[in-house]
Formats: structure tokens, sequence, C-alpha cells
């Protein structure tokens, strides 16, 4: 698997030196070997390092050998980690891709970064930064569906999956063996999972585990959330899990919103709705929610009334609110191994 990511890397490689001739008319020189220095075991787990240089600037390239980084604070955590083992103020990180939240926290963070093709961020080198963006359609080809984002998001948690049967995973998780078997099949496309057919019943599991996983699912994931509704304050019996920035509030530092936001599955809002009378718009002066109705069943995966952290991560949108990006990276922090 080394040899394989080393391979990947060169190919990001020689995709930054082609980036580089055409934006800035200019030739990278990148070197066969790994710049000098002593490096903890675990960042060179992470990242393939390469000796460059650039309009006569030596740099280190620092690639992560599954094409995508990690949250900009620990990247920024990474880069001054590099520089004191390295000896080498800069450092460079080329990704594959990069998301446009993302992009703007490195920048406020002075985090150097190229993603070839599409943006380049080298202040040290007076090279601010270049974009070419891409339209980014509400679900992207190759995004998971419902049941296998599921799925996943269960074996990050810690659920164990491996061994078991189409037909336990539809029971387990409520889904029909019909939608558990397309989803199966899907992950096994995307080369995530595995299926043991030797034998019956065939037998299920996951290929990859932890960072690998995520890595790995990290750009395929969705929101969960199909609409928002504001609605009267339901009783008590109406149930619901708290979600959005209330589901924040609670498993980080951040504030809990004015208005309660709330999550139920879809296919449960029309009885819910008939029950409590909740298909009009509350008054000015009425307690009122902020409802999310899911894809999947937040119930599934949420606990002690709180839905569970990676959909609720998958669920807060992109944006300039530089408090829900740093929740967004706190709870990551907390959850992904």
């Amino acid at each position: 698997m080394l040899h394989e990511a080393q391979a990947s890397n060169r190919r990001l490689l020689d995709e930054f030196c082609g980036y580089i001739r055409k934006v800035l008319d200019a030739a990278a020189v990148v070197g066969s070997d790994e710049p000098g220095g002593s490096l903890p075991a675990y960042l060179g787990d992470l990242y393939g390092l390469y000796a460059a240089r650039v309009l006569d600037r030596r740099l280190v390239l620092v690639v992560p050998h599954h094409g995508s980084i990690d949250t900009p604070a620990v990247v920024a955590k990474h880069r001054d980690q590099l520089r004191r083992h390295l000896d080498h103020d800069l450092v460079v990180f080329v990704a594959a891709s990069l998301g446009a939240d993302d992009r703007r926290r490195l920048i406020a963070k002075r985090v150097p970064f190229v993603v070839p093709g599409n943006q380049m961020f080298l202040p040290e080198l007076a090279v601010d930064l270049r974009e070419h963006f891409r339209s980014k359609p509400s679900a992207p080809p190759g995004a998971l569906s419902p049941a296998a984002q599921l799925l996943v998001i269960a074996v990050l948690l810690g659920h164990a999956l491996d061994g078991q049967a189409p037909a336990a995973l539809a029971a387990r998780y409520r889904y029909s063996r019909m939608t558990i078997g397309r989803a199966v099949d899907e992950l096994r496309a995307l080369e995530l999972a595995d299926v043991e057919t030797s034998g019956k019943p065939h037998r299920f599991s996951m290929r990859w585990r932890g960072q690998d996983l995520w890595a790995r699912v990290r750009p395929l994931l969705r929101s969960p959330v199909r609409k928002h509704r504001r609605l009267p304050a339901p009783p008590p019996q109406f149930g619901g899990l708290l979600a959005g920035e209330s589901a924040l509030g609670e498993l980080t530092d951040l504030s809990p919103p004015a208005v309660e936001v709330r999550a139920i599955a879809a296919s449960d809002w029309e009885t819910l709705a008939k029950r409590h009378d909740l298909k009009r718009t509350p008054s000015w002066d009425e307690p009122a929610i902020e409802l999310e109705t899911w894809a999947y069943d937040p119930a599934i995966l949420g606990e002690h009334g709180v839905v569970d952290p990676l959909s609720l991560w998958a669920s807060i949108p992109d944006g300039p609110d530089e408090r829900l990006g740093q929740a967004k990276d706190a709870l990551l922090d907390r959850i992904v191994p």
C-alpha cells in the first residue's frame, strides 16, 4: 500500500510541476529524494516529503499519502512540527482536492498549499491565491447514497460490522434487504468494502478503518439534511434529536442557538406533522424550533438525544462563519482516530 501511495504522490507532483509552469511561467524542480531531517514516525506515515525548487527558492513539498489533507487546524500543527524537524521554513502542502472552507481557513493560518490545476497559496513566494472555481453539484457524482453513508459512518463510530450478512445489516439499521444490498454493492465498487461469497449467507467486511477509511470517504460524504422547516414548538412526545448548531453546542464549546434545532427521518415527517398539527407557520410570539428532515433516521446512530457527530459534521455547510468552522474541526479532532 505504501508503494501505491508513493506512485500516487509522484503523479500528483508531476501535476504540480505542470501547474507551476502554466500559472507562474516558471520551472518547478522536484528531487527524487526526501529532504533531510528526523521526523516523528506518525508524520512519516501521513505524508511523503520532497525537496523542490520554485522561482529559485528551496522548499519542501508535503503530500498526504491518501491525496486529501486533514482539517486546517491539524495541518497548521503539522506544518509547525515539520518546520522544526526539517529546519526549513518553506513547507508547502500539495493535495489533490481542497474544499472552499478549508482553503479559506488555511489562508487565514498562512499555511502554503497547492491544488494542481485549481488553486495555490504561496505567501513566502509572493504568490497569492489563483483559483479556477468548479461548479459543485448538490449531489456530486460518486457521493455516497444515504444507506451506504450510514454504514460507513457506523464503522467510523466503532460499530462492529465485519462478518455480518446483508440481511442482518438491514435489520440492524432499519432498511430493506434490497436497499442494503445496493449499498454494499456501492461500497464494493468504491473499493471500500469486501463481501465473502464462498458461503451462504454472504458476509460483509469494511476494507479500511480509522484515518485510512476517513481519508477515502470524506470527499464522498453528503449532508443528510433534505429540508429545513421552522415549526411551532411541538410537545415533548414529538421526539427528534438535537441537530445543527444545537448539537454542535452540546458536543463542542460552541454556544447553542436561540432557536433549537432538531432532526427526524424524512419518512416520519408526514405522520408526525399530522399528529401534532405542525404544518403551519408559528406566530411571532410563539415558541418555535427549526426541524431538519434527514435522508436516513438520525436516531439510528445518534446517542443521548443528539445526532451522531459525523453525520452532524456532514450536515453543517462550509461558509464564512469562523465559529462553525472551528466547531467542526473540534468535532473531528474528538471522533476520527
